[in-house]
Formats: structure tokens, sequence, C-alpha cells
């Protein structure tokens, strides 16, 4: 299992109706397994950093969406949602208790 560390980039996009007004970033994860995709978290505007903890090993696709009050995806003419593909790789070892050590005597 393993963490990802998002890091959204905000600026600012044009063409948006004039009422709107973003009160979160959904940011959402679909895995190349669905069983793995865990469950999408909204961050106020301006986080720095969003964490995805104990993910299994997979190639997931994190999107990042402006929503309202309402939790309703705001969008406007010419704007895509911004997207990053991420592979959590197989753990390369794992910890086994084994012998480390081995005494004889004569009987």
């Amino acid at each position: 299992m393993s963490n990802v560390v998002l890091t959204p980039v905000f600026g600012p996009v044009s063409g948006f109706p004039p009422s709107s007004v973003v009160a979160g970033i959904l940011i959402a994860a679909v895995a190349g397994t669905p069983a793995n995709s865990p469950a999408p978290q909204t961050v106020a505007p301006g986080t720095a950093t969003v964490v995805f903890a104990n993910l299994a090993a997979d190639t997931y696709s994190f999107s990042a969406t402006p929503v309202d009050a309402n939790g309703n995806a705001l969008t406007a003419p010419g704007y895509s949602v911004p997207s990053v593909s991420v592979t959590v790789p197989v753990t390369q070892t794992i910890t086994l208790t084994v012998p480390t050590g081995l005494t004889g005597v004569v009987a």
C-alpha cells in the first residue's frame, strides 16, 4: 500500500457564469481495478496538497473538479477538468521472520 500526494495548481479561468462561486474542489480517483478506487475528497479552494492514503498497487486517474456549494460541477466553454494518471507500483519487498542464526553443541 502506498500514499499518493497530489498538488493542485490554481489559476484564473474566464467564461464562467457571473454568479459562479467555487465552494470546493472535488478530487476523484478511478482505479484500473474498480474495487481499488478510493472515495473522492472535497477540499477547500487553494488547498496545497491532497493525500490519498493506503492505495493498492494499480493505475489511478485523478481529476480535480471545481464545485459550487451544492456540489455541482462548475463548467465554462473551453475549460477542461485537470487530471493526472499515477501508477502505484507493486511492493518489491516484504518482511519475513526467518532464522538469523544457528548454534550447535556436542551431546
